[in-house]
């Protein structure tokens, strides 16, 4: 996950696009390999996060999974289980982003 966030950065860099600040509006989600790792993992399921998983054909069925990582984060409570480390990462990414779009 950290590779895809530098290749980012290194992107921006070579077309002379400042990285994305601390004090951003700006949230980042990127998993270490797909999105179905992390809705796996909120389903109750062990997951790898160096392991493809496919199995969401439709946008409605992730909704309860996306609802609960909403929730998760935003208790500001360590995520349960075993959590995907690019979870993690985002989890805490979005507690910062949380604070800086509070009126």
């Amino acid at each position: 996950m950290l590779d895809r966030i530098k290749d980012f950065d290194n992107v921006c860099e070579k077309h002379d696009i400042a990285k994305k600040r601390l004090d951003e509006r700006v949230l980042f989600v990127v998993p270490k390999r797909n999105i179905e790792t992390w809705l796996l993992y909120l389903s109750g399921q062990d997951v790898d996060e160096d392991k493809e998983y496919r199995g969401y054909d439709s946008e409605r069925r992730c909704r309860p999974n996306a609802d609960r990582l909403a929730e998760m984060c935003m208790r500001q409570q360590p995520l349960e289980g075993h959590p995907p480390a690019s979870l993690e990462r985002c989890c805490h990414d979005f507690q910062a982003f949380w604070c800086l779009i509070q009126p």
